[in-house]
Formats: structure tokens, sequence, C-alpha cells
């Protein structure tokens, strides 16, 4: 890797972005961030800004961005555990069955045992 990639890879903005990447997906870190902005934009209102001041656009902007991020990743979190549980499901099923085909296995040896024993003692009387 030539020295001009490994600067380019290394530097702070390539660092700060990814992370802000990989925490924009952290449902745990946009609620807290959410709440941040949402007391952020709170406070403005409240300084009597009108609502067409940039600083209040942008934050109002900032917090829709958050809830909708937020609300994706509580999307893609409840899809997750969505076909975890199919697939959980389809575990207990087959397991079912085969519970089921092993104890039927069992009854019917405990019923042809039951019946020579029947027998036996039929023809030992």
């Amino acid at each position: 890797m030539s020295s001009k990639n490994q600067a380019r890879t290394d530097s702070p903005a390539v660092s700060a972005a990814s992370t802000e990447s990989a925490r924009a997906t952290d449902a745990s870190w946009l609620r807290t961030e959410l709440s941040r902005a949402e007391l952020n934009l709170e406070s403005l209102g409240a300084s009597r800004y009108p609502a067409s001041n940039p600083s209040v656009v942008s934050a109002a902007g900032y917090v829709d961005r958050l809830r909708q991020k937020l609300a994706e990743s509580q999307s893609q979190e409840g899809s997750a555990a969505l076909v975890i549980a199919r697939d959980n499901l389809q575990v207990a099923e087959r397991r079912e069955a085969e519970l089921k085909k092993a104890f039927d296995a069992t009854r019917i040896r405990g019923d042809r045992a039951e019946h020579q024993a029947g027998r036996v003692l039929a023809a030992g009387r």
C-alpha cells in the first residue's frame, strides 16, 4: 500500500466517518443521540428562534434523520428476530417429528413384546 493510500485511510475524517456509520446502525446509540438532538431542538425553540431559523431547521432535520434511522434499525432488528424465530420453529418442529417417530417406534416394540408375553403365558397354561 502506498503512503498516500495509507494516509487517506488513516485520516481522522475517514475514521470518524466509519465510526459514525457504525454508530448510525446501533439502536442504543441512535436512541441516545435522538434524545440529545431533541433536547437541542427544544432548547432552540425555547429561546424563541423562529422555525425558519437555519439552526432550528438544521436541528429539526437532524432529529428527523435520526428518527428515520432508528425506525429502520428497529425494523431490521425485528426482521432478524422474525428470521431467528422461524428458524427456531423449524428446528422445534423437526425435533418434535423425530421424538414422535421414536415414541411410536418404542410403543410398537412395547406392543409386540406385550403380545409375545401374552402368547408365552397362554402357551404355558
